[in-house]
């Protein structure tokens, strides 16, 4: 299986600075333990990844793991458009 991810630099305005995190685009596929397997992959502080949204009024479903303790965040699905990370990657990518 072929994944679509960005690394993006958060938290500051320069390149290679900030805090590295991993957005994995269209990962409606993945079982939570394959997330968890690609985020300690990953080994950063935090991995997003989006899915389709459960509601049609929004753009997407998030989930943030943590390599090191798991599922460590997850937007509901009233949860709106997402992090702004993640609108970032859809946009680089054109999803």
């Amino acid at each position: 299986m072929e994944l679509e991810f960005y690394i993006l630099d958060v938290f500051t305005d320069q390149r290679f600075a900030g805090n590295p995190l991993a957005v994995v685009l269209k990962a409606d596929g993945l079982s939570g333990e394959q997330m968890l397997a690609i985020a300690r992959e990953f080994n950063l502080s935090e991995t997003v990844f989006v899915l389709e949204p459960d509601n049609p009024a929004h753009s997407a479903r998030i989930r943030i793991f943590n390599s090191s303790i798991g599922n460590a965040l997850r937007w509901p699905s009233d949860s709106g458009n997402g992090s702004s990370s993640s609108r970032a990657a859809r946009g680089a990518s054109g999803w």
